[in-house]
């Protein structure tokens, strides 16, 4: 049987500051409405990971669903 790793809103955006933050890797804390400086949240980084689990974490605890980061495309909102 395979285990199973239980992941708290904690990790996952200890994982998105990592992404958003590179520089500061494993030291930065970050919340749900963080930003980088292009724009981008936590939210963004699962997104573009395809984690529907971190995804429902995120949003469930306030994440905004119409942030658009500076790189966004117009017209794909």
């Amino acid at each position: 049987m395979a285990k199973t790793h239980m992941r708290t809103l904690d990790d996952v955006l200890q994982s998105a500051s990592d992404v958003l933050f590179p520089a500061e890797m494993g030291r930065r804390k970050i919340s749900v409405t963080s930003t980088n400086s292009d724009g981008d949240t936590p939210l963004h980084v699962m997104v573009w990971r395809k984690d529907q689990q971190a995804i429902a974490f995120l949003i469930s605890a306030g994440a905004d669903v119409r942030r658009i980061s500076a790189g966004s495309t117009r017209g794909y909102r």
